[in-house]
Parts: C-alpha cells; sequence; structure tokens
C-alpha cells in the first residue's frame, strides 16, 4: 500500500511556508535597500574626496566663480557617481554640501558636507519617515548622526 499525504497536511505545510516567506520578504527587501543607502554613502564619500582634492590643489579653496564651478560639478557627477538609486544634488552656490536623494519609493537622503576641504560628515534625514532608522543609518548619536 502506498503511503500519500494528506489535504491536511499539504494545507499545513504550505501556512507554516507562507508565514515563513512573510516574515522574511520585509527583511530582505530592507537588506537590498541597506546595500543602496551603502552605495549612496560610498558615491557621496566619493564626491566629497574629489571635491576635496580639487580644494587642495585649488589653494585650498573651492573655486570662486561659477563657470569653474559648474564645470566642477559637472566633472565629479560624469567621473565619480555611478549610481542608478540616487540622484546626486551639487550647487554652484554651495560646493561644500553634496546630496544623495533616493528615488524609486524610499524617501531619505544622505548628506556630505566638507569643511575646510575634509569631508567632515555623511548624515541621513528622512523627513520623519523612520526610513533612516529602519536602515540602520542613524549613525553615531553623540557624533551627531555621522556616518563616516
Amino acid at each position: 500500500m502506498k503511503k500519500a499525504f494528506t489535504l491536511i497536511e499539504l494545507l499545513i505545510v504550505m501556512v507554516i511556508v507562507g508565514v515563513l516567506f512573510a516574515i522574511a520578504l520585509p527583511k530582505y527587501r530592507n537588506t537590498v535597500e541597506r546595500g543602496r543607502a551603502l552605495e549612496g554613502i560610498a558615491n557621496v564619500r566619493s564626491v566629497g574626496e574629489y571635491l576635496s582634492a580639487q580644494c587642495i590643489v585649488n589653494g585650498n579653496s573651492f573655486p570662486t566663480d561659477s563657470g569653474n564651478r559648474t564645470r566642477l560639478i559637472e566633472q565629479a557627477k560624469k567621473d565619480v557617481v555611478k549610481s542608478k538609486y540616487f540622484t546626486l544634488n551639487l550647487t554652484t552656490s554651495n560646493l561644500a554640501e553634496i546630496i544623495a536623494t533616493r528615488q524609486d519609493g524610499w524617501n531619505y537622503s544622505l548628506t556630505g558636507t566638507i569643511e575646510g576641504c575634509v569631508l567632515q560628515s555623511i548624515v541621513c534625514s528622512d523627513d520623519d519617515t523612520g526610513e533612516c532608522a529602519d536602515l540602520d543609518l542613524l549613525g553615531n548619536p553623540d557624533n551627531g548622526g555621522n556616518l563616516l
């Protein structure tokens, strides 16, 4: 006589698999997004180092005329940033601030600050949506949330 699974046993296994899937999917999604956020931090750090080097080459200051500032920004975007998940924002008025904004449904920004030709901090901000906390991007609270 051939032993087979009953319908009840199969339904119980399907329910258990469904519960495990429901638990694992949000964790997986947050882990993938955390990886993308770390890519954003790496991009902000790379642009910060690029701008710091240009600052040092320029005699410890950023270019003062808007034409050279615009060229520097375009060069940084072209040579340094290779991301499809973040939009990099640099302004000609304030080269000491690098903002990487997340696209595709997530709502947070990574802001790098340069002082004295050195990248001093990278901070995550999320307009009170809790996404920085969900992704464990709050940084060191004793250091103003710095992610460096």
